[in-house]
């Protein structure tokens, strides 16, 4: 049975794959942290590290001052104060700055909740689409303080040694979870409630290709891990997200390529490699089908 006690830090640093790196912890010994010290780390040491199918951790920060660009995927964001950000484990995202100088933040996988949600992921809680996702809101000065307050708890609780922290600390993170599904969508559900059978399945087989969109590739792949026919996978998938299966694998494969053409100096053959296409002609084809340039030219958008 998988261990959902945290494992605590005296010496945080500022990204989860650095612990990961630097305490020699496996992914599956670290359930919840939270982000309190100001250690500063420059970008590119930990640039390696911030690939989709990388980050087992789900993050929510609220930005309190200062200036800050996120990017969160393909997108890049200018933070304000008192903007609030959720992202998902699984999704990549970089920032310019180190939060912990500017925000309340915490991290956590979806198993360290289970024990009060019964989820199996964030978007059980926050309906977050295939695309043009929302994971920025503005909130008002109420809703700020509010927040500030919930994340003060948890901190909280983080330093008590009481045998009931981890429980009182998961219940802190649900309310946390309804103020930020409130902020987002107008509170329209309830977290203990079950997901309509269709957004169930789509949801599934999303969270399902961002963890294993290099090794499968097939939409009959998917359908078979969720016991389902692949046509009624197709028809579900293209109702709730408004896009086929294998088009949105070909997204997170695009997305995993951009990230890797933008932010690491891997040449195009070894990211062929990485992404596990048969050769770099065939990767460059794939990537100039769908974003209509090669990605060498891609790449030469970003140099200085």
């Amino acid at each position: 049975m998988l261990n959902t006690e945290p494992i605590y830090f005296n010496d945080l640093v500022y990204y989860p794959q650095l612990i990961i790196k630097k305490s020699r912890y496996s992914k599956e010994e670290i359930m919840f942290f939270v982000s309190k010290l100001q250690d500063k780390v420059r970008a590119k040491e930990y640039k390696d590290w911030i690939t989709l199918n990388k980050n087992p951790f789900n993050t929510i920060f609220l930005f309190t001052h200062g200036q800050c660009t996120i990017q969160i995927g393909p997108k890049n964001y200018s933070l304000k104060p008192n903007d609030l950000v959720i992202i998902p484990q699984h999704i990549v995202y970089s920032t310019s700055c180190s939060i912990e100088h500017y925000d309340y933040s915490l991290h956590f996988k979806t198993e360290y909740v289970l024990p009060f949600l019964k989820i199996s992921s964030l978007e059980d809680v926050l309906a977050f689409t295939s695309d043009d996702s929302k994971y920025i809101t503005s909130l008002t000065a109420d809703q700020a303080k509010s927040t500030k307050i919930l994340f003060e708890k948890i901190y909280e609780e983080y330093d008590n040694a009481s045998k009931e922290k981890d429980n009182i600390i998961r219940r802190y993170i649900e309310i946390l979870l309804l103020k930020c599904r409130d902020y987002f969508h107008g509170g329209l559900s309830v977290v203990h409630s079950d997901p309509h059978r269709a957004y169930s399945i789509a949801r599934q087989f999303k969270t399902l290709a961002e963890k294993n969109f290099i090794p499968k590739r097939r939409v009959e792949e998917y359908a078979a891990m969720l016991h389902l026919s692949q046509k009624h996978l197709e028809k579900t998938v293209k109702e709730i997200f408004g896009v086929s299966p294998k088009q949105l694998i070909h997204d997170i494969l695009l997305t995993e390529a951009k990230m890797l053409l933008k932010e690491t100096e891997k040449t195009i053959s070894e990211i062929a490699q990485v992404l596990q296409f048969d050769d770099q002609s065939y990767f460059s084809r794939f990537f100039k089908k769908h974003i209509l340039i090669t990605p060498q030219e891609y790449r030469n958008q970003f140099k200085n």
